[in-house]
């Protein structure tokens, strides 16, 4: 459960960007970023990065449980990360974690129609373009 609730803030993190400003001058990519610019964090991006995610549009929760992958500490953000981590990172795991184990517990989800990764956006917030209906049996 841990793992598809990772993999699941991975392809569509809560937060569209995280904001920050540069504490120093930094050099970056051939150009400077100087103390004081604002600068953010695009999870979304960064979080699809085939450099970093191998195959990276794909739905594979066990990403997050093969040694091999181990993760660099800033390459997974979807609730931030370092002393700036959203303090709201453990209650969603508990609530989500809770709400998905009383829901399937004798139900099965179906989703109509079926979803594909192109019917999503992602501005302001993570959404579906296309309405979809969510059923339990």
């Amino acid at each position: 459960l841990d793992a598809a609730f990772r993999e699941t803030l991975r392809l569509f993190p809560s937060v569209p960007a995280i904001p920050r400003v540069a504490t120093e001058d930094i050099a970056y990519g051939g150009h400077i970023i100087p103390k004081g610019a604002r600068v953010a964090v695009y999870p979304y991006f960064n979080h699809r990065d085939a450099n970093y995610w191998p195959n990276p549009d794909a739905f594979d929760p066990g990403r997050f449980l093969r040694k091999e992958d181990a993760l660099h500490k800033y390459q997974y953000t979807p609730f931030g990360s370092g002393p700036h981590t959203c303090l709201g990172l453990i209650f969603a795991e508990l609530v989500v974690k809770t709400l998905v184990v009383t829901l399937l517990r004798d139900r099965r989800p179906t989703v109509t129609p079926p979803w594909t990764p192109a019917d999503s956006g992602i501005f302001p917030f993570p959404h579906p373009r296309t309405p979809r209906t969510l059923r339990f049996a």
